[in-house]
């Protein structure tokens, strides 16, 4: 092997090693009782919530980096109310980073948020949550998904898709840019306000279903796999209708996208 292409090869191992993407996993388990609310609050990096067995909170949160300190990252979860109220789940950029369960803020620390915003650092939460809990989820740059919870679900974004297959419960999701997917199964719907700017949604409904609906959009379409009863004139930018016999109320909104009723 001549000198030229050894130190080529050397220069390309030298940079693949510069850039792998490191990890680094943090965990949390403790009991949660009835009626009470988990929140999680993140700003780069993916939620995933899913159902636990008894009382029990898991969390797991996955770090991951390429050139950043992952040090100036770090994940706290704490109990509200002298430890018997809600979960408060955060991933903080910077030592002076604050979030509590109205917020988040960087405590004025300069530069404190470069690592998320250039997404070099990101935490990916996985978050097992006991029958019945109600969830606030919330990240800037990453995907929510809830497979199976029984409580409650509030997921809000900023660029990211938000999937919702909860077993029961009442929906609100929100993204600026991104898709949304919620899923209402056999029996009486919880209500379900969904609302995305840059993206579409998919409503998946089972055929058994009874609800109002209200849906927008302003550049896109609306389609339904299911028989809905208008209520006043044919809108192609809005409709409001029933479906079956009508119930609890189904609002969805997009600006650039397209609305979409599959039967499940």
């Amino acid at each position: 092997m001549s000198h030229r292409l050894a130190t080529l090869l050397l220069c390309l191992l030298s940079a693949g090693t510069a850039t792998a993407q490191e990890h680094s996993t943090w965990r949390w388990s403790g009991p949660l009782a009835a009626g009470r609310t988990v929140i999680v609050r993140n700003l780069n990096g993916a939620i995933r919530l899913e159902p636990s067995t008894g009382n029990t909170v898991e969390v797991v949160a996955e770090k991951e980096w390429n050139r950043g300190d992952p040090a100036r990252v770090r994940v706290e979860a704490r109990m509200m109310s002298g430890g018997s109220g809600d979960l408060l789940v955060c991933a903080l950029w910077g030592a002076d980073a604050r979030c509590d369960e109205r917020g988040y803020s960087h405590g004025g620390e300069r530069g404190a948020s470069r690592g998320w915003r250039d997404g070099d650092i990101a935490v990916h939460f996985t978050i097992k949550v006991p029958a019945g809990t109600r969830v606030r989820a919330n990240t800037t740059n990453g995907s929510i998904t809830a497979t199976g919870t029984t409580g409650d679900l509030d997921a809000e974004a900023v660029n990211g898709h938000i999937t919702a297959r909860p077993a029961s419960g009442r929906v609100s999701a929100s993204t600026v840019n991104g898709s949304i997917t919620a899923r209402t199964t056999a029996g009486p719907p919880g209500t379900l306000e969904i609302a995305t700017v840059n993206g579409s949604v998919t409503l998946e409904l089972a055929a058994t279903i009874n609800a109002d609906v209200d849906l927008s959009v302003v550049n896109g379409t609306i389609r339904s796999d299911l028989p809905v009863l208008l209520n006043g004139e044919l809108n192609r930018r809005h409709i409001s209708a029933r479906i079956g016999t009508g119930g609890p109320g189904l609002k969805v909104s997009t600006v650039n996208g397209s609305i979409t009723i599959h039967r499940i």
